[in-house]
């Protein structure tokens, strides 16, 4: 999945591809050079007191992203045309901020 992410990002602009979405990426500095990718995505309702769900799924060979995109998260891959994103109109960012962090190892 987070291939999938990383050639979506170079095939259009940010803004666009992530349907307007208010969000942070990042990385978390774990030292001597190891880094865990985080994606922090605000809440759609713009609540500043909004709860925050925290995800860590992942594991050997598996990216935590994967709930971004199919399961809890704002965006669907759309698999039956261009596999752009569609928007999840029953994600729980629409309440609640959401904090993936990917931990693939």
């Amino acid at each position: 999945m987070l291939f999938t992410f990383s050639m979506l990002c170079f095939l259009q602009p940010f803004e666009d591809i992530f349907l307007n979405e208010r969000q942070e990426p990042g990385y978390i500095d774990l030292g001597k050079g190891n880094n865990m990718f985080f994606w922090l995505i605000y809440s759609r309702d713009r609540n500043q007191y909004a709860p925050l769900v925290i995800t860590l799924p992942g594991g050997p060979g598996c990216s935590g992203l994967e709930f971004a995109f199919e399961r809890n998260g704002p965006f669907r891959i759309n698999s039956t045309t261009n596999r752009s994103l569609i928007r999840n109109h029953f994600s729980f960012n629409n309440f609640a901020d959401l904090l993936y962090i990917d931990q693939p190892f």
